[in-house]
């Protein structure tokens, strides 16, 4: 199935009928990236967080924020989630206090947990990973903590139109696909 879309897509851009553009994006993300709309996403920085036109290339709004918060955003809300992780003294401790709240301050979740965590992605239901030295495993929180057996963030937006990818330098690139219907036309 693979090796025909691959197929597909090369024959696409040999015939011009598909058009890739990309640009290099000035981020350094210690989260994933959110989808907020086609052409919106939100960026969690260390000192700051914001939204992204892609179409136009700017900043739309920024916020300030904590170096151990990680902001996210989910159903057209952003949150602000903090692990604050402890020594645990006995077996029976928790050792991971989380917190979530909304932008006017609203603590939405407040709980301990055993395994020592930090926040992959803030959102309704928190994505988590165990910190180091215990062996990586990601977690959701929704009312219970549960084990994921994988976890990948997206990289495409929802109209397929925009890829967000990193290169082996760290840096953050916008792939920009396009259909030329006139190449589609003029094809026999």
């Amino acid at each position: 199935m693979y090796k025909v879309l691959i197929f597909i897509f090369s024959i696409f851009l040999k015939s011009g009928i598909l058009v890739i553009e990309d640009f290099k994006l000035d981020i350094d993300p210690i989260t994933p990236i959110y989808w907020i709309s086609n052409n919106q996403i939100f960026v969690n920085e260390e000192k700051r967080a914001f939204i992204y036109d892609i179409k136009n290339r700017k900043i739309i709004n920024e916020y300030e924020k904590n170096n151990l918060e990680v902001w996210g955003f989910n159903n057209d809300k952003i949150f602000i989630c903090n692990a604050e992780n402890k020594v645990r003294e006995t077996i029976e401790d928790y050792s991971t206090h989380l917190t979530k709240s909304d932008l006017d301050e609203n603590i939405l979740l407040d709980i301990e947990l055993k395994p020592t965590l930090e926040v992959v992605e803030c959102r309704e239901d928190i994505i988590l990973k165990t910190v180091f030295p215990i062996e990586e495993q990601y977690f959701i929180f929704t009312k219970d903590l549960y084990e994921l057996t994988e976890y990948k963030d997206i990289s495409l937006s929802p109209n397929l139109r925009y890829s967000i990818n990193v290169d082996n330098l760290g840096k953050y690139q916008v792939k920009i696909f396009s259909i030329r219907f006139d190449k589609i036309l003029t094809l026999e």
